[in-house]
């Protein structure tokens, strides 16, 4: 699987704050466990948490320390002076903290990320088929417990058995988004398009997925298309997403 620099940092990020859903959770410390590059990243993030509280804690001790062992007259010009410098580290602190935010979450990667959500469940197993149903069954509830890797490999199976399964199609393309596999997926969105019933939810997956893909001249001609049909399902998405790609904040250095 490959980890889009965003995507990456978003899970990574998501995991130690601890807001992932348990089954997430238990398969990205999979991941971590059978990956020496992505449990050398996560091991960053954490040691990077670290001295950065470990900093601050030791800043504001120096202060405390320094101003009890001062007269008082000595303490109120040393306390002024120090809270100028405090004020002007903050201030650093926060326009790097400021600039860094918006060099990760103005990505191309991330923009598609913060617009991703799973689409609902509208499989309807009637029995026709116990062989694809059961395998469809299968994959639909990996997907809808966040596990988006198990789920490729079962709709595989069921897009095996059924090449044309509309159905199948749209939620291979989603899930393949999910794990940050956007050229793939894009193959199977264009295919559910063809499907009236599912043509604009995948309209809508295709263009998150161009947007991850770094297919960004396609990726707002595609998402211009969809803001501009009144009646389309997902026009206010596209152009909330659209306006996020033009944004002026995307030209700062460090911004892709």
């Amino acid at each position: 699987m490959e980890h889009g620099d965003l995507i990456l940092t978003e899970r990574i990020e998501a995991y130690l704050d601890g807001e992932l859903s348990q089954e997430a959770r238990v398969h990205f410390e999979q991941e971590v466990a059978a990956d020496e590059a992505l449990a050398a990243e996560v091991q960053l993030h954490r040691d990077t948490r670290q001295l950065l509280r470990l900093q601050s804690y030791r800043h504001y001790k120096a202060q405390l320390q320094a101003l009890d062992a001062e007269t008082p007259v000595r303490r109120l010009v040393v306390s002024r002076r120090n809270f100028l410098w405090s004020a002007a580290a903050v201030l650093l602190l926060l326009v790097i903290g400021s600039y860094l935010w918006v060099s990760i979450s103005y990505r191309h990667e991330a923009l598609a990320q913060q617009a991703f959500s799973p689409y609902r469940d509208i499989t309807v197993l009637r029995g026709e088929y116990p062989g694809r149903d059961s395998l469809l069954a299968t994959a639909m509830a990996a997907y809808g417990a966040g596990d988006y890797a198990l789920a490729v490999g079962q709709f595989e199976s069921v897009l095996d058995m059924s090449p044309d399964y509309a159905v199948a199609q749209l939620y291979m393309g989603i899930s393949l988004l999910g794990i940050g596999e956007a050229a793939r997926s894009q193959n199977w969105l264009r295919k559910a398009m063809a499907s009236e019933r599912l043509s604009e939810v995948a309209g809508w997956y295709l263009g998150l997925a161009l947007v991850q893909a770094g297919n960004l001249d396609e990726a707002r001609a595609h998402l211009e298309a969809l803001s501009q049909d009144p009646a389309h399902s997902y026009g206010d998405q596209a152009q909330a997403l659209l306006a996020k790609l033009n944004s002026p904040l995307r030209r700062l250095p460090g911004v892709r």
